[in-house]
């Protein structure tokens, strides 16, 4: 089957599954040659699924995102016609080039990618994109040279919210990352700047490859909680992680956090409102402040 076929077969799955809503991300995804940035067969290139594209001492180091995934993430980042966007992790360049169509002649897009080969090949695959540049460099610090950005969006798992990336937001804009909230759990979290500063929703639970430079983050915690968990055989398996998450918020001894936490109705991370304050995000439930945070290193 032609790559163009299965192209458009890919992009109506995408919509009956509701993971495309937007006209304008529909036709980037349409029209974008994804087969161009991976080196797969056809099926492969258009199959809803990552590929990875490097590897070092049998570790992967990048991979071209999930198409569902990608479609999510655009859909939550509400890009604009002439938006100023900072991509973090440009792979291969994939993203960049359906953000490229959905900001527009008037718009720009600054990708960076860590690895020095990855970055030579995206700035390849992107050089008919003329609104698309790509900066080798540590996405960690952003990109100063063309602050402020309306948009910033991360395709790398982050262990924080850099204070590079909030100082080169624009006023109104938002963050959209990967954030690893405790090893081994990772969940999209999407930021607006707000005049009282950045707030938010946690979304879905994803997989990616960790950001570059990041070292490995301590588990005692969350294997304590995890011990727990086993032990409370009456708790179904799809809310365990939601307990870990209000148990790492809650500060409070194991059998205490529980029962609060049925209290409350088992809410989830993405039912709580995410006000991201020094060194910690608070967390909100509906109208009630519960006094909950998830310690982190945000500014």
């Amino acid at each position: 089957m032609a790559y163009e076929e299965l192209r458009q077969e890919l992009v109506d799955s995408l919509i009956a599954r509701d993971f495309l809503q937007s006209p304008a991300i529909i036709q980037a995804m349409r029209e974008v040659p994804r087969h161009l940035f991976v080196t797969a067969s056809p099926e492969t290139a258009y199959a809803d699924e990552a590929v990875r594209i490097k590897q070092e001492n049998h570790r992967v180091i990048s991979t071209i995102s999930q198409p569902s995934i990608v479609a999510y993430m655009l859909e939550q980042l509400e890009v604009n016609a002439a938006c100023k966007v900072m991509e973090i992790g440009a792979g291969l360049g994939y993203n960049a080039a359906l953000l490229s169509r959905l900001t527009g002649p008037h718009g720009q897009v600054y990708s960076i990618e860590y690895d020095g080969e990855l970055a030579t090949r995206a700035s390849q695959n992107l050089s008919s994109y003329e609104n698309v540049s790509v900066i080798q460099g540590d996405g960690r610090r952003g990109w100063p040279a063309q602050a402020p950005y309306d948009r910033i969006i991360a395709t790398v798992t982050a262990s924080e919210i850099y204070p590079a990336w909030r100082e080169q937001l624009a006023a109104g804009g938002l963050i959209l990352t990967p954030l690893e909230y405790c090893p081994g759990f990772t969940r999209l979290l999407k930021l607006k700047q707000t005049k009282a500063g950045l707030a938010g929703r946690f979304g879905l639970a994803v997989n990616f490859v960790s950001m570059a430079g990041e070292e490995s983050r301590q588990s005692m915690e969350v294997d304590e909680i995890a011990a727990f968990l086993c032990a409370k055989q009456n708790l179904p398996y799809r809310d365990a992680e939601s307990f870990l998450f209000f148990c790492l918020c809650c500060q409070q001894s194991l059998e205490t956090a529980l029962e609060r936490w049925r209290e409350l109705g088992r809410p989830r991370p993405e039912d709580f409102e995410v006000q991201a304050e020094p060194h910690r995000l608070r967390l909100v439930l509906g109208s009630t402040e519960l006094g909950l945070s998830l310690p982190h290193t945000i500014i």
